[in-house]
């Protein structure tokens, strides 16, 4: 049985990744769902240092959990209700440890929500430092198959990551687009470029179909969203070298707001 985390604010952004994921799961092997809410305890006077939780809060987070999961039911699917005080982003990368997650399931916050960044702090670190995939879920993205999955990468492709995207695909039958963005305005092939063309025909050990792309773009974010409004994607999938790629892409303020438009939830795989 697979185990996923879902972290939740209450928010119907939250709400909707939960459904996401209550939707993907009918296609898949029998799971359990940890729902956790993470909150802030306060200063004791007397111990400053010392985070205690506020009194009552945890009965009451719990009867919010159970509202929460209520309204999205499932019967076939189990619930296990986690309360935890502190950081949310600490507290969930140690929760999905602890419970050797298979997944963590987050929203994304809509474009008028929380001055317009669709990756917030949490969602950011957690995609980063994650041991294990982080899907990341545009409010009011409903569940489909993946006929269609976007590969953004760069030259170097994690042999762990690829095995996990080669089930996914053949789990789903998927059409694979594997995409490269150029932004150096080079017309040739680089270096890096024709690593990456064979490094994917090395690894590929599936029949499914795939193509690879080389796309010049002014950066990265503007050429995936360029490339899924030319053919609609049902996934985008970051396949990162140690993160250091998608690390740099969250870490540009301006691709914060370029994906806003991205049509389709991103699943970023672990880096290592």
């Amino acid at each position: 049985m697979k185990t996923y985390l879902v972290p939740t604010d209450f928010s119907e952004v939250s709400q909707n990744a939960l459904k996401y994921l209550l939707a993907s799961l009918q296609d898949d092997a029998p799971a359990k769902i940890i729902l956790l809410h993470a909150y802030d305890g306060t200063f004791s006077s007397d111990e400053p240092l010392v985070f205690e939780p506020m009194k009552g809060a945890e009965e009451l987070v719990y009867d919010e959990l159970k509202r929460f999961a209520d309204s999205v039911a499932n019967p076939e699917v189990p619930f296990e209700l986690v309360a935890s005080v502190g950081f949310p982003a600490n507290e969930i990368l140690r929760e999905a440890k602890r419970r050797s997650a298979d997944g963590i399931y987050m929203g994304t916050r809509s474009k008028h929500q929380v001055k317009d960044k669709v990756f917030g702090t949490v969602s950011s670190h957690v995609s980063l430092h994650a041991e294990c995939p982080v899907m990341l879920i545009p409010y009011g993205a409903d569940y489909r198959h993946y006929q269609n999955i976007l590969v953004a990468t760069e030259s170097d492709i994690p042999v762990n990551s690829f095995l996990v995207l080669a089930r996914l695909a053949e789990q789903h039958d998927s059409n694979l687009h594997f995409l490269h963005i150029n932004t150096d305005g080079m017309d040739d092939f680089s270096e890096a470029e024709v690593k990456l063309y064979h490094r994917i025909n090395h690894l590929l050990c599936t029949q499914q179909p795939y193509e690879i792309r080389i796309m010049k773009a002014e950066s990265v974010w503007e050429g995936i969203i360029e490339y899924q409004t030319t053919y609609p994607m049902d996934l985008t999938v970051i396949l990162p070298e140690h993160h250091s790629f998608w690390e740099r892409l969250i870490g540009l303020s301006h691709t914060r707001q370029v994906v806003l438009h991205s049509s389709s939830p991103v699943l970023v795989l672990p880096g290592k």
